[in-house]
This record gives structure tokens, sequence and C-alpha cells, in this order.
């Protein structure tokens, strides 16, 4: 029974919330949109979106320019047989993300009010699962698989959720097809911010 367990855990935290996860059993429909709400849980989600607020829009398109220049070059050097060790990809300036989080059927603005290490733009992979959970009203089976995480509560103003360490537990993982298009979504997000395009779903 537990490797059972463990292996349907993994399809779970591997899948799109929006195909696996039965309508109405995640963020509760009050939280959308509350003045001042705390979200107690259990709620499994997933992180669809992820952006740095706290830089300009100019500043982020311009590392990311940096970043698709460098593959290609990594690409054309490996091609050719160079071995030779280049100095590392560029990264993205860090001060305040802004996530969104989905439970497969609605989405979840939120920001960091305080930094969450784990989290790196351009490396986080998109369908990262997030935790913030409370054992209470669990199954027994759904106990067994989140047993170790700790009971936590999330803030929640004006419509956005208020994350910091003590009320996330990171479960990894990643929905393939939506990272795939990691570089896509963050494009189109860049643009939004810039009035360069209109708000679609990718």
């Amino acid at each position: 029974m537990p490797a059972i367990l463990e292996n349907v855990n993994t399809q779970l935290l591997e899948s799109d919330f929006a195909d696996s996860m039965v309508a109405g059993t995640g963020i509760p429909p009050n939280a959308i949109g509350a003045d001042n709400l705390v979200l107690k849980g259990p709620i499994l989600v997933e992180v669809t979106n992820i952006m740095e607020i706290g830089h300009s829009a100019y500043s982020l398109l311009q590392v990311h320019e940096s970043r698709i220049e460098y593959r290609k070059q990594s690409q054309i050097l490996r091609a050719n047989g160079d071995t030779e060790e280049r100095k590392p990809m560029p990264k993205y300036p860090r001060s305040m993300l802004q996530l969104q989080l989905s439970d497969g059927q609605v989405v979840l603005p939120a920001i960091e009010c305080k930094i969450l290490p784990q989290f790196e733009l351009g490396e986080t992979p998109l369908g990262f699962k997030v935790s913030r959970p409370s054992i209470q009203r669990m199954s027994p089976a759904i106990t067994y698989l989140l047993a170790k995480l700790l009971i936590k509560d999330v803030t929640i103003r004006r419509g956005v959720a208020f994350l910091q360490p003590r009320c996330v537990e990171l479960k990894g993982h990643r929905t393939a097809d939506r990272d795939e298009r990691r570089d896509a979504i963050f494009l189109r997000s860049l643009k939004l911010r810039m009035g360069y395009a209109r708000p679609t779903r990718l």
C-alpha cells in the first residue's frame, strides 16, 4: 500500500490540476477577491505563472533576451565540440515575486511578503506544486500522503494571498506541457505589463 500511495502521489504532483482535481475541492469561492481573510486549508495548488514585480518589465525583458542568446551560443559551442567553461547564464533580478496559484479551476493571485528562497524566476518550473495544509478534514489516504506537512495559515487581502515561508510547504514536481511553454508565458506577461499585448490564456 505505501508504494501504491507513493505512485499515486507522484502522478498527482506531475499532473495538470485542471485534469486531475475535482471542481470545488480546492480554493474556496470566498477567497477569490476577499478583502481580508485567512485561508486555512487544506489546499494543494500549482504555480501557473511567476513574475518579478520589484523590477521594471523592460529590465526583465533585457535579461530574457540575454538568456535566449546565451542558450543559442551554448548550443553552437556544444555542436562544435567546444567544452570550454563559460560564465553562468544571466539571472533575473530578485526583489518580490508575484505568483499565480491554481487549484485546477480558479486562480488565486499571490505575492511574497517574505522571500521564498526556493522560488527563482526562470528556474522554478511551471506546474510546481505548493501546499498550504491543515490535516483536518482529510481522508486517511490523503493524510498519509501529506502527513509531514505543518498546519499553516495564509492571509488574503484585497484578493491577493500574502506568502511567507512559514505558511507554505513546497512539494516540487512540474506540469510538463505547461513548463515547456514557460518562456512564452513569461514573455506574454512582460508584454502585458508593457502594454504590448492583450490578455489571453496560454
